[in-house]
């Protein structure tokens, strides 16, 4: 890359055409890549595309299961890496913002039907197996990238 190219990475569109680089956004992907229906979450002049849609996370983690949250940010991770990547669609983004692993202590925070619930372990556990389903099982590349908001190392029981 040259210089030029390096200091324009910096801002909000790190593409780099001559290289083949597009630049990516974020996706709203709690329960399922947020890329259609009527809130038209695709953008402005895109059609929204139909995509899957699982329970709320609070209703996921009620099944106890890592499998069925691995399973579920596996599908997410595979329709965001191809509705982004296919020439027809090239819409949405590569870094989806989830999971929310919040524990879901406080009922003031209105929003804790977007967590795993109260339980820390159990809400670790199935934030952990969400995010390995969404990157995918490839050694060397991610499927998709996700944003998380605590450290990583607080999560190291696996």
């Amino acid at each position: 890359m040259t210089l030029d190219e390096k200091v324009v990475c910096l801002g909000t569109n790190p593409s780099v055409s001559r290289l083949g680089i597009h630049a990516t956004g974020h996706v709203e992907g709690l329960h399922g890549l947020a890329q259609g229906g009527p809130t038209n979450w695709a953008g402005r002049g895109r059609k929204p595309q139909a995509t899957t849609t699982f329970p709320q996370t609070i209703g996921l983690s009620e099944s106890w299961d890592r499998h069925v949250l691995n399973t579920a940010g596996a599908v997410e991770g595979y329709e965001v890496r191809y509705l982004f990547q296919c020439k027809k669609y090239h819409q949405g983004g590569m870094v989806v913002r989830a999971p929310n692993a919040d524990p879901g202590r406080d009922p003031r925070w209105r929003r804790t039907e977007e967590c795993y619930g109260e339980d820390p372990f159990l809400n670790g556990a199935l934030a952990v197996a969400f995010m390995i389903g969404l990157q995918g099982d490839d050694p060397k590349y991610w499927q998709a990238s996700f944003i998380f908001n605590k450290p990583l190392s607080f999560f190291n029981f696996f």
